[in-house]
C-alpha cells in the first residue's frame, strides 16, 4: 500500500530536499506553500498519511494549520511532523499543545526525518 506524505514548507529547496528524500524512500509526496495551500489539499481525496510542516509562513503559519486540522472531523487524526528551530523552544511547546505528534529540528538529516515517518506510518508497501 502506497503512503502518502504531504510537505509544507514556503521554502522551495526545503521541499524539493524532503520530496527526494521521501521519494527514493518509496513513499507518495504532495506539497503545498504554505497553511492555506495545505488544508485545501487537506479536504481533498485521498488524504495524506502524514503530514510535515514548517511553523513559520506566509498566509496561514504552522502552528494555525495544526490547529484547524486537529478540529476537521475527516483529518483530526493524521500524524503532523513540524520542522524547528533549536532557538525556538517555547514554539516546539505551542506546536505540541496545539496537537503535533513530532517534530525535527532544522537543519535536519533526510535519514532522520525518514525514521520518525516510520514510526507513525511505517514503511511504504507494507
Amino acid at each position: 500500500m502506497e503512503k502518502r506524505i504531504l510537505v509544507v514548507d514556503d521554502a522551495p529547496s526545503i521541499r524539493m530536499l524532503v520530496r527526494f528524500s521521501l521519494t527514493k524512500a518509496g513513499y507518495l509526496v504532495d506539497e503545498a506553500c504554505d497553511g492555506r495551500e495545505a488544508f485545501i489539499r487537506l479536504e481533498e481525496q485521498p488524504f495524506p498519511d502524514l503530514v510535515v510542516t514548517d511553523l513559520h509562513m506566509p498566509v496561514m503559519n504552522g502552528l494555525e494549520l495544526i490547529k484547524r486540522v486537529r478540529s476537521h472531523g475527516k483529518c483530526r487524526f493524521i500524524p503532523i511532523i513540524i520542522f524547528t528551530n533549536p532557538q525556538e523552544p517555547e514554539k516546539r511547546r505551542e506546536a505540541r499543545h496545539a496537537g503535533a505528534s513530532a517534530w525535527i529540528e532544522k537543519p535536519f538529516k533526510p535519514e532522520a526525518l525518514q525514521k520518525i515517518i516510520r514510526r507513525f506510518i511505517g514503511v511504504p508497501g507494507v
